[in-house]
Order: C-alpha cells, then structure tokens, then sequence
C-alpha cells in the first residue's frame, strides 16, 4: 500500500537582513493510512515550520521553501496549483494551529467558523452544518454548544478556543490530521476527548501527524529535530499499532488521570476553606 504522505528533502529557509536561518533542513518521512507519527524538538528547532510547509502556509517573504516534495496521495502538495491545494486544505488535510487565541476570525460568530469547511468543501446544506457544527463542538467539551454556535472568539477562554480549533479541523473527518499542539490551553480532564477521538481516528484509518505529542500518540516512530541542525529520525524497532484493546487501555489511563487530578483540585480547594474558617 502507498503512503499516505510521502516528505522528501524538505528545505525551508527565512531570508532576512542578518542572514539566512535554514529552519528546516532536508526533512524526509512517510505516514501510512492509520499511523501517527510524533515531532519531538526543542524550541525553535523547526516543528510548527514542517507543519506549515507542508500547506505552503509559510508567510513569504521572509520564508520560502528552498527545494522538496510532499506527496499526499497523488499530489504534491509543494508544486500543485493554488486552487487544488486549497480544495484540499481543511477537507483531506485538517490542522490544529498552535495559537487558538489568534487563528479565529475575531468578527465571524463560532459557529459559523465551524461549519465553514462542510459548506465549502463538502457542499452540505446550512440546516446539516449547524446540526454537525453542535455536534462538533459537543464532542470536544464544549457545554450548551447550541447557544456557543452564536457567541464570538472574544467570549470564549483560551481552552475553549482550543477545543473549538480541533472542532473545526475534525468537522470534515480529514484523511490527514496535522495537530501543532492541540492540547496546550487544557488540562488533563479537558484533554481527554481530545485523546478519545484521536484514538477513534486512528482506529477508523485516519492518520495524525502530532507536534509535541503525548507518549501513545507514537504508534509508529518519532522524528526528533534539533535547533539549526538537520532533524534525525530515532529508529523503532518495535512498531506500536493501535488495537481495540490499547485504544480501551489509553482511554482508561487517561479516564483516571483526569479524575485524579480533579480529585487533588477539590482536595486543595477544601483545604484552603478548611484554613480560611480557622
């Protein structure tokens, strides 16, 4: 079976008047249909940069990308023309930007946010937006999601712009999933729907390409990157697939990390009463 999404020399360079800073620096990798593969680096080494390459969202200048291929299926998403990548972006390909607090539109309502790539990609009556659009938001924590479709970005916290991110990228159940650090606004107890379709994707076939992922979002390998230096790929020997049972274990781990930590979260709070009435 082909790759689902095949990188080859992957070079992207930001020219600016100190110099040329080579933030990505001749990147190979492949991710088959239900695998998930891990960017793991310090700050500043290049991991958001190859996530944004690859749909040529790279702001230019100072950016370009120098020289590489990325084929998705029969495309190369590097040289393919404007329109065909953008009837691909948000439909097969889907990503959580990294900054929920700056990548909503802050003068269109949430939910027509959400809904936008059904009405655009799909072709999907306003009625059944809505309907998949609360839906959506329901699926990753978000309560009275009925009421939220008609709230703005400027009304939501951090997390909850977090959560409506990931709404809108896995509306459209994507084949390919870019998550540039989908859960950094959440806690553990709001993080675990997050992981729960994850692990439904994956389960369905669908592929995550994670930044900074969780240790069971490594079912294939981990590609590890380096500040200004080429990235490396860690060898596995040992091919972690994602089964029912592992899916059900990780579901059940993370169940019980995020009751712990609500359990210790009331603990102090009692405490902290038990002091003030002293």
């Amino acid at each position: 079976m082909p790759p689902l999404l095949r990188v080859e020399n992957l070079r992207t360079y930001f020219h600016t008047r100190a110099g040329v800073v080579r933030a990505v620096d001749d990147v190979s990798f492949s991710i088959d249909p239900g695998e998930t593969l891990g960017i793991v680096g310090e700050s500043g080494s290049g991991k958001s940069v190859a996530c944004l390459s690859l749909l040529r969202l790279i702001p230019s200048p100072p950016g370009r990308i120098e020289s590489g291929r990325a084929q998705f299926v029969d495309v190369d998403l590097l040289r393919c023309d404007e329109d065909d990548l953008r009837r691909i972006r948000g439909d097969r390909i889907a990503m959580i930007f990294q900054d929920p607090m700056t990548s909503l539109n802050p003068y269109m309502r949430v939910g027509d946010q959400v809904i936008e790539p059904l009405i655009i990609h799909r072709k999907t009556s306003w009625d059944q937006a809505r309907q998949r659009g609360i839906e959506a938001l329901r699926a990753v924590g978000i309560q009275d999601a009925e009421r939220r479709m008609r709230t703005y970005p400027h009304e939501f916290s951090g997390g909850m712009r977090q959560r409506v991110m990931i709404a809108t990228a896995l509306i459209t159940k994507p084949a390919l999933l870019i998550a540039d650090e989908p859960t950094t606004l959440l806690t553990i107890s709001g993080s675990f729907p997050v992981f729960a379709i994850a692990c439904s994707l994956c389960m369905q076939g669908e592929s995550w390409r994670a930044h900074r992922p969780r240790r069971f979002f490594t079912n294939r390998g981990i590609l590890t990157t380096r500040r200004c230096k080429s990235p490396f790929r860690r060898s596995t020997k040992k091919r972690r697939r994602f089964t029912r049972s592992r899916v059900l274990r990780l579901i059940s781990q993370c169940r019980f990390q995020a009751v712990h930590s609500l359990h210790a979260a009331n603990t102090r709070r009692k405490n902290a009463l038990h002091r003030q009435s002293r």
